[in-house]
């Protein structure tokens, strides 16, 4: 019988801890809520984060590339790009866009065509 006393005063002394334990849980859960939206954020930033490098990477690779070329202008009075010591035409506005992919194509007489812009330039008067 002591010990049936004993036992009900321990479960009446965890009843009166109980919403002290509730409160426990409750805030536990709103932590570990908290915690998973850091992780999504977390995550969500590390992306962004690698995509800007990524764009930092191109501007930079560009910027050294772009040395390698000069402004050309034509006798119709259109200015192209063309790489140092060669022949080879650039569209000017794939240039100005970082675009670079391919030199200007034969089009019509006294004409180029860039296949990257889809875009037709008079290279003579």
């Amino acid at each position: 019988m002591i010990n049936d006393i004993k036992t009900a005063l321990q479960v009446f002394n965890a009843l009166g801890q109980a919403p002290e334990i509730l409160s426990l849980k409750e805030y536990l859960l709103t932590v570990e809520s908290a915690q998973a939206k850091l992780r999504q954020e977390n995550s969500k930033l590390i992306v962004e984060n690698t995509k800007l490098k990524e764009q930092i990477k191109k501007h930079d690779t560009w910027e050294k590339e772009r040395k390698n070329y000069e402004s050309h202008p034509m006798p119709s009075g259109a200015i192209f790009y063309r790489k140092k010591n060669t022949e080879e035409l650039f569209c000017p506005n794939c240039y100005e866009t970082k675009m670079i992919i391919v030199h200007l194509q034969p089009s019509k007489l006294l004409y180029k065509f860039c296949p990257h812009c889809k875009t037709e330039f008079r290279i003579s008067d």
